[in-house]
């Protein structure tokens, strides 16, 4: 089995995708970004600051919507902060 995945699949070489070598094509739609926050308060339970901190920054940029997988990458970047923090009494 093997996964791929990209933002943009236009922009791949046609060789990496043609019909011998992929079975299946998948879209995960943009979701609204108010609907990642089960997410957040699932990653960073008990640490509201850095649940607001992740929605602050995506909210500075305009966006309403974001690919999960980009939030999630967020929400870790929040955590490994917040640990680092944590773990050096900062």
């Amino acid at each position: 089995l093997l996964v791929l995945t990209a933002n943009n699949i236009e922009k791949l070489d046609p060789a990496i995708y043609r019909g011998d070598r992929v079975d299946r094509v998948a879209y995960i739609p943009l979701v609204p970004l108010e609907s990642c926050r089960p997410i957040a308060e699932r990653m960073l339970h008990g640490y509201p600051l850095a649940i607001s901190q992740v929605f602050q920054e995506f909210q500075k940029q305009g966006c309403t919507e974001i690919a999960p997988a980009k939030f999630y990458e967020r929400c870790v970047t929040e955590g490994l902060k917040l640990a680092w923090r944590l773990q050096h009494g900062e």
